[in-house]
């Protein structure tokens, strides 16, 4: 019994060893995986703040954009209207008497091409406004999204002077990983 227990201590002996390497490795292994979470929930943080950079960016460009539809109704309008005065004024030399014929025909005709051409500047300065207000709800939605990405399924809160992440794994409370 005596040689059998001094091999049965032996053998113990060598496994003692070996469960130390393994622990040791999977200490190694643990800090491992830590450093990986955290350079995660850096990069988290990251894209948050490109993408809200993007949004205004798009929502800047969205305010130009009504600006210029504003810009080119308004030339719209005044063409229109100065179409109507040119169109009036042709009447009023076609119905004049003491004009010639001729100068009167060519004075509505002109008067009609004008008129014309405020619609379609009108035309025009819809469409550009209509863009501009979808440029601009394009702009919200992406601010929105930069946002949310900032502060949700990040759940970057900072409270303090500690770095938290929630639904993960990276806490670091009172300055200590």
């Amino acid at each position: 019994m005596s040689p059998t227990a001094g091999w049965m201590s032996l053998t113990a002996g060598w496994m003692s060893p070996t469960a130390g390497w393994m622990s040791l490795t999977a200490g190694w292994m643990s800090p491992t995986a830590g450093w990986m979470s955290l350079t995660a929930g850096w990069m988290s943080p990251t894209a948050g703040w490109m993408s809200l950079t993007a949004g205004w960016m798009s929502l800047t460009a969205g305010w130009m954009s009504p600006t210029a539809g504003w810009m080119s109704l308004t030339a719209g309008w005044m063409s229109l209207t100065a179409g109507w005065m040119s169109l009036t004024a042709g009447w009023m030399s076609l119905t004049a008497r003491w004009m010639s014929p001729t100068a009167g025909w060519m004075s509505p005709t002109a008067g009609w091409m004008s008129p014309t051409a405020g619609w379609m500047s009108l035309t025009a300065g819809w469409m550009s406004l209509t863009a501009g207000w979808m440029s601009l709800t394009a702009g919200w939605m992406s601010l929105t999204a930069g946002w949310m990405s900032l502060t949700q399924d990040g759940c970057l809160l900072q409270q303090d002077g500690c770095l938290q992440q929630q639904d993960g794994c990276l806490q670091q409370q009172d300055g200590c990983l």
